[in-house]
């Protein structure tokens, strides 16, 4: 839990994951179908991932993935590492890390379909900055748009900065999330009352992996201490299923250049009043990357070098934490029997009780946890002591 004697600093103002108006951005004919490239290199890691797409309608939005580039990735030193496509707009590059030391100028060469070329300008490789301890406590926070009081999980870091530290930090974070059917498939009706036994607990356990859609990003150039606690991250709260079970976060503290941080700023900024980002692709908002020979067209997104450091914390439900969320199963009771169900439902799964089934139709959502959104495949990280039945 969240240590008491905590240092007050006005961490709200400089790190802020919400938003200071809606912003609806017009783009015209001329916006859409323009290229998006985006990409992280990291002196911890030796795969780095460049994804490239291009923008749709915002009426309409999708992502629209791009297939069939040539990547390149270069360093200021002169050393050059090819990619490989891994499919749906995502391009995989190998570099060991001996080529990727602090100081080293990194840039991203991308050849398009059509034979154009775009690059992005050098983004310096910065010192990492160790990721200070990660604490969370169960508190109240009130919806500053609706005024609703909602209980949840605040997570919160500490940051140990020297004097030739990079400034400019961004958390980034990957949720996962264990959660489960209401009832394993044990009866189930398709002309005949069928008995499953024992009962069948393939779509009980469900886990759901994604990115966390906020910004969290502060500058610490104009701040005097060299430890800054109580820096606010996100907020779970007891609305969705995440605290059902069990909760992973992998928290990545990334050290940026100026340039870099600046991009991350402007989209905040120009993010929802829900401090949620569009979805499927970026502000029309302008990074470090351009076309070779044309600076007019416009490149979307932005290439980084970031020293990256990262945890995995692991949080249960806590004690007495109520759950408010509509897991989508409402079984129906059959009043005129079987004949209420049309064969295009079958199977048409039966609430058990007693060892029996009862005519009370249950919905699929009630016994198959992918319908939520999830995958039945145990993440290789999670936790043993949780065995499947």
């Amino acid at each position: 839990m969240k240590p008491t004697n905590i240092i007050t600093i006005l961490i709200m103002v400089l790190l802020t994951s919400g938003c200071i108006k809606p912003f609806s951005p017009e783009l015209n004919d001329d916006s859409i179908g323009k290229y998006v490239v985006e990409g992280t290199v990291s002196s911890e890691s030796e795969w780095h991932e460049i994804t490239i797409s291009k923008t749709s309608s915002v009426n309409r939005e999708s992502f629209i993935p791009v297939d069939d580039c040539k990547v390149i990735i270069m360093t200021s030193n002169g050393n050059a590492f090819g990619g490989e496509s891994a499919g749906n707009g995502l391009y995989r590059v190998y570099i060991n890390s001996s080529f990727l030391q602090e100081g080293v100028g990194i840039k991203v060469l991308v050849t398009t379909p059509e034979g154009k070329k775009i690059e992005s300008d050098f983004d310096v490789m910065p010192k990492t900055i160790p990721l200070g301890n990660i604490e969370y406590t169960v508190e109240n926070h009130t919806n500053l748009v609706t005024g609703e009081v909602v209980k949840g999980v605040q997570f919160y870091t500490t940051l140990n900065v020297e004097q030739d530290d990079s400034p400019y930090l961004r958390w980034q974070m990957i949720e996962t999330w264990e959660y489960h059917s209401d009832y394993p498939i044990e009866f189930y009706y398709d002309g005949a009352v069928q008995h499953v036994y024992p009962p069948d607990y393939s779509q009980f356990y469900c886990w759901t992996t994604d990115y966390l859609d906020q910004i969290f990003t502060i500058n610490t150039s104009h701040l005097s201490a060299n430890q800054i606690e109580n820096i606010h991250l996100h907020f779970i709260d007891n609305k969705t299923a995440r605290l059902s079970v069990l909760y992973s976060v992998l928290i990545n503290q990334m050290t940026l250049s100026y340039d870099a941080y600046n991009y991350w700023e402007q989209l905040k900024v120009n993010s929802t009043v829900q401090g949620n980002l569009y979805p499927s692709q970026p502000l029309a908002i302008r990074g470090n990357l351009h076309y070779v020979g044309d600076e007019d067209m416009e490149v979307l997104g932005f290439f980084q070098a970031a020293g990256i450091s990262s945890q995995r914390l692991f949080v249960s439900p806590p004690p007495d934490f109520e759950l408010n969320f509509n897991d989508r199963c409402d079984p129906t009771y059959l009043r005129k029997g079987f004949r209420e169900i049309n064969p295009l439902y079958y199977p048409a799964y039966l609430l058990e009780q007693n060892g029996g089934y009862t005519m009370n139709w249950m919905n699929d959502e009630c016994v198959l946890c992918s319908l939520r959104g999830g995958k039945t495949q145990k993440p290789d990280f999670w936790p043993s002591n949780n065995p499947m039945p």
